[in-house]
């Protein structure tokens, strides 16, 4: 190339600029500085296209100047000088010297450069409305990558928060279950069974984890606990207890005071549930054969003849037609009180001041009296059973005998929606009773 085409690029490279900064101007962006252009304008071979390497693809072009090596359509490679090769990291610095690495720009159809280079996996790329801008901004993001890190540093500009780790709270594990029991489960269930689940936790699980906190809680501690149960027979206790254990350790979890259910492996040897028995004949005819002394034997006598639920002694009144109206204990915290009415049974009738003076009467008092009276192997609750049976062998009507026990396991709509029970059948129903 001569001095006269060198000296018409040098004014064609001015001229250029000065028509860039003049569009910036009609575009609304007056504050802007003329762009500055890394590569000059070059002739082809042939001496008649000329090059505009940093033209802007937004920019109208026509006739000769379609051959513009960047623009939307087209990338071509970058070079780097030795200047800017010395400042990248050495793990860089041999593959752009020694490899003869390139990076590829090019120019987006919004008018912005980008450079980029694809390497083990990863792609750095940086951007500007400059070509120079674009270059010093991913000379800039080299220095965040080192070999070997570039997959983890792929980001390393945004500089992630870590997570906060919050402190857990030190709660020993039978605390932790009663808050528990009071708040997902005490408004859901019976008083009865809130204060048996609370006996549990206060009986077994605060004697046996002492003041173990949650957070140390583990499998073992949990397997060891419930075997220990099993083999001192308390087969039903076990049961409640790995129930509790089971509720508290998912809520802990969710609570995120436990990082796993430590409950997932833990297991109760399996085991026959003991039923009810009935009392043979001659042990409740003996107990019938003396008058009743204390108030515990008063109402001994009214669970005999009435079947009802020990529990619900405590409910009792009493009325002039002889009968004793009693709420069922068996049901749901959400359920209305249901009051059923029982007839009193002719042996009961010398008794019945005595027996509402008597009222109420402590379960531990009545098992006391029970045990007294009755051999070891029935338990207080056996009674209900007896009554059951003698009514059934009796012939009297079932559907009946399931309402004055208060026993819905069998009964359909009719029988507890729709049949209300006269007083003079229930008074005849309850006379077939013989012990």
């Amino acid at each position: 190339m001569d001095d006269h085409s060198n000296n018409f690029l040098s004014l064609l490279d001015k001229a250029i600029r000065i028509l860039c900064f003049i569009s910036e101007q009609l575009h609304g962006n007056a504050d802007a500085p003329a762009p500055a252009f890394s590569l000059p304008p070059q002739l082809s071979d042939d001496g008649k296209t000329i090059f505009f390497p940093a033209l802007r693809a937004d920019w109208e072009v026509t006739g000769s100047l379609i051959g513009a090596e960047v623009n939307s359509q087209k990338e071509v490679s970058i070079t780097f000088s030795s200047e800017e090769i010395s400042k990248m990291p050495r793990y860089f610095r041999k593959l752009f010297r020694t490899q003869r690495k390139t990076a590829h720009v090019r120019l987006r159809a919004s008018g912005v450069y980008e450079i980029r280079l694809q390497i083990d996996g990863v792609r750095i790329s940086a951007s500007s409305r400059f070509l120079d801008e674009a270059k010093i901004k991913f000379l800039q993001k080299l220095k965040l990558f080192e070999k070997g890190d570039l997959q983890a540093r792929q980001h390393a500009e945004k500089k992630p928060v870590a997570p906060q780790v919050l402190p857990v709270p030190a709660v020993s594990v039978s605390d932790y279950a009663l808050q528990y029991l009071e708040t997902f489960k005490k408004p859901n269930i019976s008083d009865k069974h809130f204060y048996n689940l609370s006996g549990i936790v206060r009986r077994h699980i605060s004697r046996f984890f002492g003041d173990k906190l949650l957070q140390d809680l583990t499998a073992t501690d949990c397997q060891k606990f419930l075997n220990e149960l099993i083999q001192s027979g308390k087969f039903r206790t076990a049961e409640d207890a790995k129930s509790i254990l089971d509720w508290i350790c998912s809520a802990a979890v969710a609570d995120r005071l436990l990082p796993v259910d430590v409950m997932a492996q833990v297991q109760i040897q399996q085991h026959k549930r003991t039923a009810g028995k009935v009392i043979p004949r001659e042990f409740i005819r003996a107990f019938l054969a003396k008058e009743p002394q204390s108030r515990p034997e008063l109402c001994l006598w009214l669970l005999i003849f009435t079947g009802m639920r020990p529990c619900e002694v405590f409910s009792l009144t009493f009325d002039e037609c002889g009968f004793v109206s009693v709420q069922t204990a068996k049901k749901k915290k959400w359920e209305e009180p249901e009051t059923r009415r029982i007839p009193l049974h002719s042996a009961l009738l010398p008794y019945i001041e005595r027996i509402r003076a008597a009222l109420p009467v402590s379960l531990i008092l009545l098992e006391r009296a029970f045990h007294r009276h009755f051999p070891p192997e029935f338990r207080l609750y056996d009674l209900r059973h007896t009554f059951t049976t003698a009514a059934q062998q009796a012939h009297c009507y079932k559907s009946w005998v399931d309402y004055v026990t208060g026993h819905k396991g069998g009964a359909n709509t009719t029988d507890r929606v729709y049949t209300h029970w006269e007083d003079d059948f229930q008074r005849e129903e309850i006379e077939k009773l013989k012990y």
